[in-house]
């Protein structure tokens, strides 16, 4: 597995981009660990929407993270913000964020996983 990061910029602004490839047939095991990655990031995107609170965002792929064992490896929120900083804008979606989603927002979804033991880390 390797991981793969950009950061776009164009006129000023910029966003961040992880991702994980395979270079090589995968262990039933990573391949389990990747799907799982998958899956969580699936359920954040289902909770995207216009008015859904944005905690829900990162709830939804939290929740099912720590139901499959790997919570503790996700540190981060889900939604990153982009504009001006590569995912550090104000309108995150995090477990403590306190805002609904409003329209026109624009969200970087990312589900990290990192220092799991045997896999190291990935990015959906």
């Amino acid at each position: 597995m390797v991981m793969l990061g950009v950061s776009p910029r164009y006129e000023g602004y910029t966003s961040a981009l992880g991702r994980t490839v395979v270079a090589a047939s995968l262990r039933r095991n990573s391949r389990d660990f990747l799907n799982h990655g998958i899956e969580a990031y699936e359920r954040a995107a289902n909770q995207f929407k216009l008015g859904n609170p944005a905690r829900a965002v990162d709830g939804a792929a939290r929740e099912y993270l720590t139901a499959v064992g790997l919570g503790a490896y996700h540190t981060y929120g889900v939604g990153h913000g982009i504009g001006f900083t590569e995912c550090l804008e104000g309108k995150t979606a995090t477990s403590s964020s306190d805002y609904d989603l409003p329209k026109g927002i624009a969200m970087m979804l990312d589900v990290g996983l990192f220092g799991v033991p045997e896999h190291f880390g990935a990015s959906t």
